[in-house]
């Protein structure tokens, strides 16, 4: 356990590696500042505590392992562009306001605080954990979810919410609920098993695979788009809406191939099919 009131590396043209015992802790009670000249490397098995204030990169952060924890009142977050992210966890009420984009390789969990990536654009690797929909401040941001192994989504509102996994699903589970203002599915999957997904569709097609094991998954479709189907729709249980677009109805397989397995649920067209 090493324990700090400030941290700041100034070092130039080199990098400051932090490495202690596995599932060790490294606690700065104030701010960590990295120059623009530096790298602050974390290696795995570490619990990093930022407890108050800020954490400013101007140089790089880059994270290989371990937990970013972030407590008490309010957190800064500032990036530099080649820094990367594990685990962060948000607790104890803390407000963490990223100034910055940020690639979070890990899980995201704000389950016991809240943030505010308003205008920012973060990458997911992992989980993505809220308590309320209310607990992100989200306006002009986008969210990319982008790991290879299936990602769990809870309870969170998204203004772009872009799936473009190289493999594994983008999962909604039971008794949460997930909504975009804008929606894109640039690959992998899609999968509902209970819970809601509501979205409004940024491109005029519905791609990818989706599989509607209960709840709701409700795509809109402005009055400018036509709808284009080229996925493959999976449902067992639940209801799969389709709602909006123009009046010159929806198009199957018009620019791929697209399949449709029910053995229960509902398919909807509420305005246009």
């Amino acid at each position: 356990r090493i324990s700090l009131y400030y941290l700041e590396i100034e070092k130039t043209n080199a990098v400051t590696y932090l490495s202690v015992p596995a599932n060790g802790y490294f606690i700065v009670d104030m701010s960590t500042t990295v120059a623009s000249t530096a790298t602050f490397v974390t290696q795995p098995g570490i619990y990093y505590y930022v407890n108050d204030e800020n954490l400013t990169c101007e140089g790089n952060l880059q994270m290989n392992g371990g937990i970013l924890t972030l407590s008490d009142y309010m957190a800064m977050l500032t990036l530099g562009t080649n820094s990367y992210l594990n685990s962060v966890i948000v607790q104890n009420g803390c407000v963490a306001m990223f100034q910055s984009d940020a690639v979070i390789n890990g899980t995201l969990d704000f389950a016991d605080g809240s943030i505010n990536i308003r205008n920012r654009n973060i990458t997911i690797g992992k989980y993505w954990v809220s308590e309320s929909p209310d607990d992100c401040v989200y306006s002009g941001s986008t969210v990319t979810f982008s790991g290879t192994a299936d990602q769990n989504c809870y309870n969170t509102n998204f203004y772009k919410l872009y799936i473009n996994k190289p493999s594994g699903k983008f999962i909604v589970p039971q008794n949460s609920s997930v909504g975009a203002t804008l929606y894109q599915l640039i690959s992998g999957s899609v999968e509902v098993n209970g819970g809601n997904l509501i979205v409004g569709s940024q491109v005029s097609n519905v791609n990818g695979a989706y599989n509607l094991n209960g709840g709701e998954f409700s795509i809109n479709f402005s009055t400018a788009q036509s709808i284009n189907i080229n996925a493959a729709l999976n449902i067992t249980n639940g209801n799969f809406n389709i709602t909006g677009g123009t009046s010159s109805g929806c198009t199957w397989a018009n620019t791929s191939p697209m399949s449709l397995t029910m053995s229960g649920g509902s398919l909807n067209f509420t305005d246009n099919g």
